[in-house]
């Protein structure tokens, strides 16, 4: 169901349930629906019903479409899918959106395989629901349509040497191929945050300085009168008693 194969996936499978029997559809044969019923084991030979005892049954038709599978329940909903193609156009306006938004944005940002943007993710996923897996770590850092992306795999791979290198280091448990974050590597996450938040207090510190800098300039020039600005309102027009 990937690949260039599944853009050529074109096919519907019908399972439906009449009087209490299971059956496959095969074709149809003028007003008669050559079928298997299942025989407890296995689906038999063919047999064939009349297409207005099928009507009345309850279907399950399944529709592979490309990389998509659309599921029916009704007979109704399942012909109009087949008259107006609305999930099919759907999937289609939403891959047209998807290659509008630009490789940029569908990839959300080349994200930099580090130690602790992977330890970070696994401790907000781990918060939210449970332990997380190599494939929902990468969900995460990359985005849910990381396979389509060409370097997609390759991050993914560098994102589970960096789980690995994590265990190893004992900052990181793996359980059944799920990750936990370890009381070590919570006091690792607390140092880099705490080194981060007195980088960015430093940076703004330097950018506060700068401009302080650029007006002590501005109002040295101002006061040796080497640059004047006009007045921004000036009255003309005299008084009507003047």
């Amino acid at each position: 169901m990937t690949g260039p194969k599944a853009q050529q996936n074109r096919y519907v499978s019908i399972h439906f349930k009449l009087d209490g029997d299971d059956y496959i559809f095969r074709r149809i044969e003028g007003d008669r629906v050559i079928c298997w019923r299942w025989e407890g084991e296995e689906f038999g030979p063919d047999c064939d019903l009349s297409i207005y005892d099928v009507w009345r049954s309850t279907p399950l038709a399944v529709q592979f479409w490309q990389g998509y599978e659309f599921r029916f329940t009704s007979w109704t909903s399942f012909a109009r899918e087949q008259t107006w193609r609305g999930r099919a156009l759907f999937v289609k306006y939403r891959e047209l959106l998807w290659w509008m938004q630009g490789a940029a944005v569908r990839f959300r940002k080349k994200v930099a395989v580090e130690r602790f943007t992977v330890l970070n993710a696994v401790r907000n996923l781990e918060a939210e629901e449970s332990a997380p897996g190599e494939g929902t770590v990468t969900v995460r850092l990359l985005g849910p349509d990381w396979l389509r992306h060409d370097s997609g795999r390759s991050q993914h791979m560098r994102i589970i040497a960096m789980l690995e290198a994590l265990v190893d280091l004992q900052e990181l448990k793996k359980v059944n191929y799920r990750y936990k974050v370890t009381g070590k590597g919570v006091a690792a996450l607390s140092q880099y945050e705490e080194e981060e938040r007195k980088h960015k207090e430093a940076m703004g510190l330097q950018r506060g300085i700068r401009w302080l800098t650029v007006a002590m300039a501005i109002a040295a020039l101002l006061q040796a009168k080497v640059v004047e600005f006009p007045p921004l309102l000036k009255w003309t027009s005299a008084w009507p008693w003047q």
